[in-house]
């Protein structure tokens, strides 16, 4: 049997990376995900979709648009998906998390 503690994976491609995160989620029951940028976390959110039982509920929890110091605020649609995203990981409605390391 796998350890999820000592596995390494490396050299993975395309949706390959994508069909064995699904995997290991589908033996967790529940995962967050963080990846390196918001663009790939955006990528994950849509093939974790297709790999995943419609049944899975897959949220994205996405990075804000300006810096913590900047003096606008950033877009409300983003602080809507980010609240969103913490209600349901609070509440146990969420099984998958995807977020970026800037958010």
């Amino acid at each position: 049997m796998l350890d999820l503690n000592q596995a390494k994976f490396a050299g993975l491609r395309g949706s390959a990376n994508s069909w064995l995160i699904s995997s290991l989620i589908q033996r967790a029951g529940r995962a967050v995900v963080i990846t390196p940028t918001e663009i790939s976390a955006e990528k994950l959110v849509k093939d974790l979709s297709f790999f995943l039982r419609p049944d899975y509920k897959i949220l994205h929890f996405p990075a804000l648009d300006t810096l913590p110091f900047d003096s606008v605020s950033p877009q409300s649609d983003i602080v809507a998906a980010r609240m969103n995203a913490l209600s349901a990981l609070a509440h146990g409605n969420c099984q998958v998390l995807v977020t970026s390391g800037i958010a």
